[in-house]
């Protein structure tokens, strides 16, 4: 016969369900993790920042547990924001309000500057010692009609030789480096940083920055959050912002441990590291700033990366709780 259970055994079932299902429940059932992206996988400023939120404990400091990942380019990035894949990102300005005008779904919500010009540089050993020298010569950009070419035709157009330069379309940092080498360009536009380990070995000189002829106020990165995200968990949002703001705080107070992270991460030379570690994040970040997103549209628009009527109102693209 089937035995019964006493009354003692039955009190003692019933006692553990009540510990052991609420834990076996909470296992299973964690806190969201927070999608954090950054658009370019090889960048010392984008390389700084995740191992300051990372390897300094910012993450935790702001109670959020994040899951990184480093795109090859702005594009792909913004794709994967719009397929639902992330939730917030951090990209260059011109991209992301090109992106924004073009109908991405999200809003941004922090500004920085990297510390990083874009600038033209020729061979080490190049006869071109003054900008004014690139009169009628051959520059290689990224990508015709491409933010470096915009770029380019901004410094040009301050140098007063327009009509004489001509501008080569070369994908590919190293594909630039190589025709520079072979003589196919005079030039080639690139970031004041990401070039620091060519530089002390000669390979490349830089022969102009567009440090001084940028327009004032201008944004360099910001930060965006996707719609529905910021929608869903507003919370998550202020803390991740606030935690982006400390961990570029933290590189400027800490520029050793910068260095040392370049060295580790990107394999920097010293002298590299040194000179990255000392012009990285030369200002604080901050929430939005209207009058930087209103220079980099006027930008746009000056030299045809978005067409005019393109433009959207400016606090159409950002998150209004979060204007500096």
């Amino acid at each position: 016969m089937r035995k019964t259970l006493s009354v003692r055994a039955v009190f003692v079932i019933f006692l553990l369900s009540t510990l052991v299902l609420p834990l076996g429940f909470f296992s299973t059932v964690q806190a969201e993790q927070l999608r954090f992206a950054t658009s370019y996988k090889l960048s010392p400023i984008y390389t700084t920042l995740l191992a300051a939120l990372e390897k300094r404990g910012i993450w935790k400091q702001n109670g959020i547990d994040a899951k990184t990942i480093s795109f090859r380019g702005g594009r792909r990035m913004f794709q994967a924001i719009t397929a639902g894949s992330l939730d917030i990102a951090t990209a260059d300005t011109i991209g992301t309000v090109r992106a924004a005008f073009a109908g991405a779904p999200f809003k941004i919500v922090a500004d920085y500057a990297g510390g990083s010009y874009f600038g033209v540089y020729v061979p080490g050993n190049s006869p071109l010692q003054k900008p004014t020298d690139l009169k009628g010569k051959k520059i290689g950009v990224s990508r015709a009609g491409g933010s470096t070419h915009a770029i380019g035709r901004l410094l040009v157009k301050a140098l007063g030789i327009s009509a004489e330069v001509k501008f080569i379309s070369i994908a590919g940092f190293s594909a630039r480096i190589a025709s520079l080498k072979s003589g196919t360009i005079d030039g080639s536009i690139h970031g004041t940083l990401s070039t620091a380990e060519l530089v002390p070995k000669g390979v490349l000189r830089l022969l102009v920055s567009t440090a001084d002829y940028l327009p004032k106020n201008w944004s360099f990165h910001v930060v965006v959050t996707r719609n529905v995200f910021l929608k869903r968990d507003p919370a998550m949002v202020k803390r991740s912002v606030s935690a982006v703001i400390k961990a570029i705080e933290e590189a400027r107070s800490h520029r050793t441990w910068v260095k040392e992270e370049l060295k580790k991460e990107l394999h920097f030379s010293e002298a590299a590291a040194q000179y990255v570690s000392e012009r990285i994040f030369p200002k604080p970040g901050t929430r939005v700033r209207l009058e930087g997103l209103a220079v980099v549209r006027d930008f746009l628009l000056e030299y045809g990366l978005t067409k005019k009527g393109k433009a959207l109102p400016l606090k159409q693209i950002v998150a209004p709780e979060f204007i500096e």
